[in-house]
């Protein structure tokens, strides 16, 4: 099993890897879960509440069939946000099973 994970933090700038997206540019790592959320369902792609990790103030979505599961925060004291009563992405990560030949 492998995965690919990128943590991110409200208020800053991330790159994604090459892996990920070849050339990439720097973008701002500040997204919302509603407007994540509204972004998914104008695409029409389906996903869940991920009960597994969504407890206390975190919440976590896992889109479907793809099966990318994002995890979002309120902003922490250190954060650089103003809207302090809105959740941020703070981790998107997807597995993947590696299939074993004999």
């Amino acid at each position: 099993m492998s995965e690919i994970c990128i943590r991110l933090s409200p208020g800053s700038t991330t790159k994604l890897p090459p892996l990920v997206l070849p050339e990439s540019e720097s973008y701002p790592s500040t997204d919302l879960r509603e407007d994540l959320i509204a972004g998914l369902d104008a695409a029409g792609c389906g996903h869940d509440i991920n009960d597994r990790l969504t407890f206390g103030q975190q919440s976590s979505i896992l889109t479907r069939p793809a099966g990318v599961c994002a995890v979002f925060f309120p902003p922490g004291r250190g954060d650089h946000m103003s809207l302090r009563e809105h959740h941020c992405l703070g981790v998107i990560h997807k597995h993947t099973a590696h299939k074993h030949t004999a």
